[in-house]
């Protein structure tokens, strides 16, 4: 009876080994597939996009409203044409990404304004005006969809300030929009009504 108890002990001590060694290796397993899971994306593009996407779209569909000869036309001397908006809003996207990466020194940002002023003089012909907005575009999303939330939350400087790329996917926002705001009134003054409006009825 006593040598029967002791095989059950040791057959129950067997199983319970072999059940602790399958616990850790599900867990050893679990534990590499997270390490070599890619990071999943932040939350923040969702909320991001929403305001975003809609200046974005309604900047394209402004832009090719517009007719072609009056891309060259401005409000006034020294202001910008309706053509070097829209570059500038494509400038200004692409020269933010940029900055994420880290402020250059002073020199070199200042070169990189001259020549992004550059680009809004030679950049004129319509169809190439769109087409760098839109590649513009696409460079933001792409480096979005690529953000994640760690990615987002690290610390950078910016103009001096401490902050973290969020802030600065929040001043690629409030720039497009604030250029759109630019844009439909330069198109209302050349009797342009912009394409959202005549589709909701409201002239």
């Amino acid at each position: 009876m006593l040598e029967l108890k002791d095989r059950v002990n040791k057959v129950t001590k067997m199983r319970l080994r072999i059940a602790i060694l399958f616990i850790f290796a599900g867990l050893l397993a679990l534990a590499l597939a997270s390490a070599q899971a890619p990071s999943s994306p932040s939350s923040f593009q969702k909320e991001f996009l929403v305001s975003f996407q809609d200046a974005e779209t309604k900047v394209m569909s402004l832009a090719k409203a517009v007719p072609a000869d009056k891309f060259s036309w401005r409000p006034g001397a020294g202001v910008r044409s309706a053509g070097e908006v829209y570059v500038h809003i494509a400038n200004g996207n692409r020269l933010l990404l940029t900055l994420m990466r880290g402020m250059p020194a002073r020199d070199e940002f200042l070169k990189m304004v001259r020549d992004n002023e550059l680009r809004e003089k030679n950049i004129t012909e319509k169809s190439k005006v769109i087409s760098d907005l839109e590649a513009s575009f696409k460079e933001v999303h792409s480096a979005l969809d690529n953000a994640t939330d760690e990615a987002l939350s690290r610390p950078i400087k910016f103009f001096g300030e401490d902050t973290t790329p969020r802030a600065v996917y929040i001043t690629i926002n409030s720039h497009v929009s604030e250029h759109l705001g630019q844009s439909i009134a330069y198109a209302r003054m050349n009797g342009i009504v912009p394409p959202w409006s005549r589709q909701s009825g409201s002239q």
